[in-house]
């Protein structure tokens, strides 16, 4: 065996365990990278409820401007993932009027975050549901006549 010949089957082994390395260097790279895209969307849809709880709160009940207020962080926010709930001082839903509202509760639900790392199957996580909980205001009434009295 020539020196040359070792020299030739240096580089292979170079090429192979750079291989190796640099697999499991991107799959860490991405995992972090995947993560953080993650809780920045948890983030976004924390301040989605946030932001429909308070139109909520100081617009007429199920006034469409509320989704709009959502879907400003959430573009994609479908009209049957954001869920509004008048609620009375004991927290029990008011079902119609404004007539003992103090509480406007705007959650999230079934919200899909597909991930961008590059397998066959499209890896899909369902969030866990976010919720925000107002005190209600003027409900889009005139002043002075605030549902509740509060």
């Amino acid at each position: 065996m020539t020196i040359a010949s070792l020299k030739y089957r240096q580089k292979g082994a170079t090429v192979v365990e750079f291989s190796i390395a640099a697999s499991v260097f991107f799959l860490l790279l991405f995992g972090v990278m995947e993560f953080g895209r993650v809780m920045y969307t948890f983030h976004l849809l924390q301040e989605s409820t946030r932001s429909a709880a308070r139109m909520a709160v100081v617009s007429e009940r199920n006034h469409p401007d509320i989704l709009k207020s959502a879907r400003i962080f959430l573009p994609e926010l479908k009209k049957d993932q954001l869920a509004i709930s008048y609620q009375n001082a004991d927290g029990d839903d008011v079902s119609a009027g404004l007539d003992g509202v103090y509480f406007v509760k705007a959650s999230i639900v079934n919200y899909e975050i597909d991930l961008l790392i590059p397998v066959p199957d499209a890896i899909t996580i369902t969030a866990p549901a976010f919720i925000t909980t107002q005190v209600a205001e003027s409900l889009g009434a005139e002043p002075g006549t605030w549902p509740g009295g509060v």
